[in-house]
């Protein structure tokens, strides 16, 4: 039951991605028509965000699910763990620079949606937004990501677990770019996050030292 539940979860992900089927008459084919294109564009939306909001909640599950046995593991076998949150271009707050910028505007241009009142008020259609290759609700994915982040957090709050914040990390370096595309990192912002690591490795070897050493 749960291989089927997490392959269907999977293609969701896959439709989320790759957006709902299309009809014979693309968004590329009727770009001259524009209201023609905005009622299709809504379609493509509706459905992405529907998709998200019915997935999005059963990726969440599986992915602790999935976290908590290895919590548990780690446990039994007395190896102290630390979690660290994947940081995330797309939902970043610092100042953006150089390639970054072109990455934020790519990834809300090739894989979000446009807001409601942008595609109301729209007057013409740009390639990119013509046959875009996804239709995600950029709020529904933020939403998404910090709901995850959060829950991770709260995991390691319960088990006493070492947890970095590395989104955090990243983002409070507002004088250099740290992302090279939307997950990847810069070799100094590695570094930085590294150095973070390192911290929170000394002090919960030191907690598991110091914990060991009072149980013999």
């Amino acid at each position: 039951m749960a291989s089927n539940s997490l392959h269907g979860c999977a293609l969701g992900i896959r439709q989320i991605y790759a957006g709902p089927a299309r009809s014979d008459t693309s968004l590329l084919q009727v770009r001259r028509d524009i209201e023609t294109w905005r009622e299709q564009y809504r379609a493509q939306a509706h459905v992405a965000a529907e998709l998200q909001r019915r997935l999005y909640p059963k990726i969440r599950q599986h992915f602790l699910e999935a976290l908590g046995m290895f919590v548990e593991l780690t446990r039994r076998e007395a190896v102290p763990l630390i979690l660290v949150h994947q940081p995330n271009l797309d939902v970043s707050t610092k100042a953006l620079f150089g390639l970054e910028k072109v990455r934020m505007i790519y990834g809300l241009r090739a894989y979000f949606a446009m807001p409601a009142a942008e595609v109301d008020t729209v007057s013409r259609i740009e390639t990119y937004r013509a046959d875009q290759a996804s239709y995600r609700d950029h709020v529904l994915y933020a939403q998404a990501f910090h709901d995850h982040a959060n829950a991770v957090r709260e995991l390691a709050a319960q088990h006493s677990l070492g947890y970095v914040d590395a989104q955090a990390v990243v983002d409070s370096d507002d004088r250099l770019p740290v992302f090279y595309d939307a997950v990847h990192l810069t070799a100094a912002a590695n570094r930085r996050l590294g150095d973070a690591v390192a911290t929170k490795v000394d002090r919960v070897l030191a907690q598991h030292g110091s914990l060991t050493a009072r149980q013999q």
